[in-house]
This record gives structure tokens, C-alpha cells and sequence, in this order.
């Protein structure tokens, strides 16, 4: 289990690559920019703090680790605040996932990610190394400057499937909740 809180409020220090604790493991994050203008910066939260990303060039990266290696055969979840802006993105923005370039590792190995689509609404991607799997996308459009609440999941337990398909996942989108009202 891993979880970024992502409620820094300190300013960024100039020329020093962010730093991001898992609150509960080991998996530590770091800004993927070299620069202060490429690491997210603080902003308002929902409660709190938050980190505001740019949507092209500002993102965290977790060194590999075996705890996100998921099978086709595992259950498990992700989630994630997220507040996109107004209007649509040219590309799919990635707000967490994992993805295997070298394409090691065993044939069920998922590559996984929870994103804002190019259409507005969110998506979620499992992939195994042998191409089974695919994308679901929610029908919630996100593009509203409201804070969203996005969770993907797999669940093996719902039925037994041949190996290398991935039958059961779901994604679940809340409506906007408007900080104000909170």
C-alpha cells in the first residue's frame, strides 16, 4: 500500500527537484523536473494543501518497485483527487500509473493507469504484457475546475478468468463537490 498525501504547502526551492513521502510505505517520490518550473507547485486543496501540475511537463515519479507490479490475476485499487481544469487536454494526462518500457517481466505483468482522456471524462487502462486487457472510460465530464473523486478498480474475485483476460474493473467517478459546500 502506498499513499502521497500531495497537500504540500511549502514553496519549492529553486533548483531543488521536490520530494514526495509515502504517508504509509516506502515508495518515495521525487518532482520529474529538473527546475522549480517543472515540479508541481502548492496550491489549494480540498482540505488543506494540494499540488498543482501543468498537464505536460510537471509529474512525480516513483522508482520501480515490486509492489506495483499487478498481475491479471490480482485484485486491487487505485485512487485519486483530482481538479482538472476548464477545457479539454490535447493528450491524456496520466494522474498515477505504472508502465514497464522494457517490457520485462511476466506475460500477465499490468501496465496501469487512472487519466484525465482527451474527451474530458476519466479513464482507466489495464494492459498485460501480452496485450490482453484494454480501457474503460467513466461518462462524468472533469473538465470543470470542481474537485473529482476517481477510483479504479480490479477485482480477480469475481469470477475466475482465463489467464491473461481481464473481465472485472470498474471505474467510479463522484459528481463535482464544490469546496464551498463542504
Amino acid at each position: 500500500i502506498s499513499y502521497w498525501k500531495l497537500d504540500e504547502i511549502a514553496p519549492v526551492t529553486p533548483d531543488v527537484a521536490g520530494t514526495y513521502a509515502d504517508s504509509v510505505g516506502s515508495n518515495e517520490g521525487a518532482s520529474t523536473g529538473v527546475s522549480p518550473t517543472l515540479s508541481p507547485i502548492p496550491g489549494a486543496g480540498q482540505v488543506g494543501g494540494a499540488l498543482v501540475f501543468d498537464g505536460s511537463e510537471t509529474g512525480i515519479e516513483v522508482p520501480a518497485n515490486a509492489s506495483f507490479n499487478f498481475l491479471a490475476t490480482d485484485s486491487f485499487s487505485i485512487e485519486t483527487w483530482v481538479k482538472p481544469p476548464t477545457g479539454l487536454p490535447s493528450a491524456t494526462e496520466v494522474f498515477v500509473g505504472r508502465t514497464d518500457p522494457a517490457q520485462s517481466g511476466p506475460d500477465q505483468l499490468l501496465d496501469w493507469w487512472l487519466a484525465l482522456r482527451g474527451t474530458g471524462v476519466a479513464g482507466f487502462r489495464l494492459v498485460a504484457k501480452n496485450g490482453d486487457g484494454g480501457l474503460i472510460e467513466g461518462t462524468t465530464d472533469l473538465t470543470d475546475d470542481d474537485w473529482h473523486h476517481i477510483v479504479g478498480v480490479r477485482d480477480a474475485d469475481t469470477d475466475t478468468p482465463p489467464a491473461g483476460t481481464i473481465s472485472h474493473w470498474k471505474l467510479d467517478e463522484t459528481a463535482p463537490i464544490n469546496s464551498d459546500e463542504a
